[in-house]
């Protein structure tokens, strides 16, 4: 990391840099090799079973349940291994020629991603600033500012972190994170809610699934047998079940003083699930791979019951913590080694751009 002062603004400046990316770039530029041989014959056959109209191979494969089926999964196959060549690319473009910097003025912060000549800006006024920090694991350093997290450079190194908590690191103790919203209900209780779908991607996957599913079982219900039919209907029904709940089902936690509890809604249907009093605490565990799961638990009728967990990142668990120590009045049990991480993150931005 570089880092240029001057009047008014600090820029922080992010290279590639290490031994290491070379061999990161020729694994890379020797998979893109063999990427593009799998591209070439993949296009030569859906282009070749395309030709001839509606005598082509293709239209001919269509009128049989596995003709779909087999279509299908050759045209998704493409459509990823196309995009996966694309990403990987684009990796090489960056490690050898990407160029990250963070500028902070004295009344906005810009961000600048890009390889060579060619890059993208965003700023951000002081004000709308929540959050800067590096993440702990991936170890990238990211800027939360208005409704969006943004990443501003990948892969810090151990000492630049070190650098970047001393100086600019940004942390607000008494807010909500970012990734829900807070909305006030009756009787002083605050509901607490997503702001987004979690994972959207997953959703709209499903939903493809769901869509292509009924369609094959509406075009080939006559062709197939009766077993295979029902059995077709039956994972339409469950996709398209799935599909419904992520789509229309809310998890919301509803907080007031000496109170928590958990509120699911799906359409019409409201369900409250009391949390038992002062049971919240924050736990962490490790697997067998050295993933660290952070996780906010509370108990229902003296049972265990996870209210939300990351896996290898603690900030949005311990900030829902605060918020929810802050608006009931407990004291939330926080492992020692996460308070003290925790605590040592809450500063301001120091140096030039004070």
């Amino acid at each position: 990391m570089q880092i240029d002062e001057t009047a008014g603004s600090v820029r922080l400046v992010f290279r590639p840099s290490g031994w290491l990316r070379v061999f990161v770039v020729a694994f890379l530029a020797f998979w893109l090799c063999g990427w593009a041989v799998g591209e070439w014959f993949a296009l030569q056959l859906v282009i070749g079973a395309m030709q001839g109209g509606d005598e082509s191979q293709a239209a001919k494969a269509l009128t049989h349940p596995v003709g779909w089926m087999v279509g299908g999964f050759i045209l998704t196959w493409l459509l990823f291994w196309t995009l996966g060549g694309l990403a990987a690319l684009v990796e090489i473009l960056r490690i050898v020629a990407g160029r990250d910097e963070l500028t902070i003025q004295h009344d906005e912060y810009v961000i600048r991603r890009g390889v060579g000549p060619f890059a993208f800006q965003r700023r951000f006024r002081r004000e709308q600033l929540r959050e800067l920090y590096v993440r702990r694991k991936s170890r990238d350093l990211v800027i939360e500012a208005g409704s969006g997290r943004h990443v501003v450079s990948r892969g810090v190194t151990f000492d630049d972190r070190k650098a970047i908590e001393a100086r600019f690191a940004v942390s607000s103790r008494d807010t909500l994170p970012l990734r829900w919203k807070e909305t006030e209900e009756q009787g002083g209780v605050v509901c607490i809610e997503a702001r987004a779908f979690d994972g959207p991607g997953c959703l709209v996957i499903v939903g493809l699934l769901f869509a292509t599913s009924a369609l094959f079982v509406i075009c080939f219900a006559k062709q197939l047998p009766a077993w295979g039919t029902l059995i077709a209907a039956l994972i339409s029904l469950l996709l398209g079940a799935q599909f419904l709940r992520g789509a229309f089902e809310r998890r919301q936690w509803l907080v007031g003083r000496d109170r928590f509890a958990l509120r699911y809604r799906w359409l019409w249907h409201t369900r409250v699930i009391p949390v038992d009093e002062r049971s919240l605490r924050v736990e962490q565990s490790c697997d067998s791979d050295g993933d660290e799961t952070t996780a906010l638990v509370g108990s229902v009728n003296g049972r265990p019951r996870t209210v939300h967990s990351d896996v290898n990142e603690d900030r949005d668990v311990l900030g829902l913590a605060r918020f929810i120590e802050a608006r009931s009045g407990w004291t939330i049990p926080i492992p020692p080694e996460l308070r003290r991480a925790s605590t040592a993150a809450e500063r301001g931005p120091h140096g030039g751009s004070s």
